[in-house]
């Protein structure tokens, strides 16, 4: 039988004033179902799927980093997401290539499941431009990851002077030269999933190419001696998140979906700082780097037709009370 957790929170028929309640009632109540007259009774959940962890927070920890399914196998209850969507791969340029935009970041909170499977997708890392040949190649956009009716955008491909194809995604590709950076989804909003890329820039002979978005900011613009650095990613509010998954970021916990520095053009410029979060290095004909595996980060610009980095694959991380 479903133990009695408390009392129990009721749902006006006016949307506005669910609005201002709020649609999530605590753990620890009970959960009434709007139009119905009873409660669902909500008793902890055990489940199954990905890679499982109780680290010691109170919670069990599912990790996914490929396709699968968590399944609820008995129990009504509350649960946390983390969804991280697939890195935008590098733009290369003889203009400086962009950086690519870091997947889009979703952290979810207090979404109530029933018993039954839940579908799990884990989006890769979009390639970064080839070895030539050409000069003016731009990277592909990163691809999404979903956790139940949940979606994180594939990162923004990085792009080259001469690119048309939209650098928008999770978070923006970096321009080149002389084109903008791609937006972040939902940038500016309280429900963004990152911030846009930042500019491409440069006088003959050197050129910069912008950073890609990040989750956490936007990415820098590229100069004439150097590439933007990639916009910093953000540290999920989840505590049992071990090193293996994630990076370390500039405070505490486990950081994801840092943007990819921008390329540089001609020496003495320098590629562009990846992004706290997985963000790959932007390079100068070499010394480019890919976006970190599972954390969405956007991998480094490139220059010299020399190629660029691919994106990050994303992560799902799903987290219940024990």
């Amino acid at each position: 039988m479903p133990r009695e957790i408390g009392g129990y929170k009721g749902f006006s028929q006016s949307p506005s004033i669910n609005s201002a309640e709020g649609i999530y009632p605590s753990r620890q109540i009970d959960y009434f179902v709007r139009n119905l007259e009873w409660p669902i009774q909500l008793e902890k959940i055990t489940a199954t799927g990905g890679t499982a962890t109780t680290p010691g927070d109170g919670y069990k920890y599912h990790f996914f980093t490929g396709p699968g399914t968590f399944s609820v196998t008995y129990g009504t209850y509350y649960v946390d997401s983390l969804v991280i969507a697939g890195g935008g791969g590098g733009g290369n340029s003889n203009g400086g290539g962009g950086g690519g935009g870091a997947g889009g970041f979703v952290e979810t909170l207090n979404t109530i499941l029933t018993p039954g499977p839940y579908a799990v997708s884990v989006g890769p890392g979009g390639p970064g431009a080839p070895v030539g040949p050409g000069a003016y190649v731009p990277g592909t956009a990163g691809t999404p990851s979903t956790f139940h009716t949940i979606t994180a955008i594939g990162g923004g491909a990085g792009t080259t002077s001469s690119a048309t194809p939209s650098k928008n995604g999770g978070s923006g590709g970096g321009g080149s030269y002389s084109t903008v950076g791609g937006a972040g989804e939902g940038w500016p909003s309280p429900t963004q999933q990152g911030f846009p890329g930042g500019n491409g820039l440069g006088s003959p002979p050197q050129y910069g190419g912008g950073g890609g978005g990040g989750a956490g900011s936007v990415g820098s613009n590229g100069t004439a001696s150097a590439g933007g650095a990639g916009g910093v990613g953000k540290a999920s509010t989840f505590t049992g998140i071990p090193p293996s998954y994630g990076t370390v970021g500039p405070v505490g916990g486990r950081w994801f979906a840092g943007g990819g520095g921008g390329g540089a053009y001609t020496t003495p410029a320098a590629g562009g700082a990846g992004g706290a979060g997985g963000g790959g290095t932007g390079g100068n004909g070499t010394g480019w780097t890919n976006g970190t595996a599972n954390t969405g980060g956007g991998g480094g610009g490139g220059g010299f037709g020399t190629g660029a980095g691919t994106g990050g694959s994303g992560i799902v991380v799903v987290r219940y009370l024990l």
